[in-house]
């Protein structure tokens, strides 16, 4: 399974204001108006993207991997 990314979803004037995550359509980020400069926006969204990672897929991968471990050590037994 491909790993999730952050994709931006709306740019103002070149900035990205909105993004969500490649895996889970539900979900969006969003900068709001109170940050000033495309740096700003683009490391917000980084952020928003990284806590939903660990959250949401980083547990979901640890639980598939001990699934396949444990698949594998039965099936070598």
């Amino acid at each position: 399974m491909k790993k999730p990314t952050l994709v931006i979803l709306e740019q103002v004037d070149g900035v990205p204001v909105k993004g969500g995550c490649s895996s889970c359509k539900e979900i969006l980020f969003s900068t709001g108006a109170t940050i000033s400069s495309m740096q700003q926006h683009q490391k917000a969204l980084e952020q928003m993207f990284r806590e939903h990672f660990r959250q949401v897929h980083e547990h979901d991968n640890a639980s598939r991997d001990a699934a396949r471990i444990a698949r594998e050590a039965t099936e070598n037994h």
